[in-house]
């Protein structure tokens, strides 16, 4: 997999179902990889690959958590932060126990 940089791009992104996720500001796309998270003009944003036992997943927009996309802790989220926040958590999640399925989970159905 590489990271290609690229200038700042406004889009909306999907899981590879084709359900919108959220908003994003991406600089970079992957190249390479199983794709996992795309954007309306099809830049892969989330991309892994297995490598021996494990894997190696790599992410082009940090901006999904930052400040800005999932607000600050006083906050009651909107039904798109929770969308984030979800998706977050099972990235996380799946990295730490090495176990993820690379399968969007349910709650993506909804209002998307």
């Amino acid at each position: 997999m590489k990271l290609e940089l690229k200038p700042l791009n406004r889009a909306f992104f999907y899981d590879r179902k084709g359900r919108r996720i959220s908003a994003t500001e991406h600089a970079a796309r992957i190249v390479g990889g199983s794709p996992v998270l795309l954007t309306d003009n099809q830049d892969v944003l989330l991309s892994y690959v297995k490598e021996g036992k494990g894997m190696i997943a790599v992410i082009a927009d940090s901006m999904l958590f930052s400040d800005r996309i999932m607000g600050t802790t006083g906050i009651v989220p909107s039904p798109e932060q929770l969308k984030v926040y979800e998706l977050e958590f099972w990235l996380l999640k799946g990295l730490i126990e090495s176990q993820l399925t690379w399968q969007i989970p349910a709650f993506f159905h909804q209002n998307g």
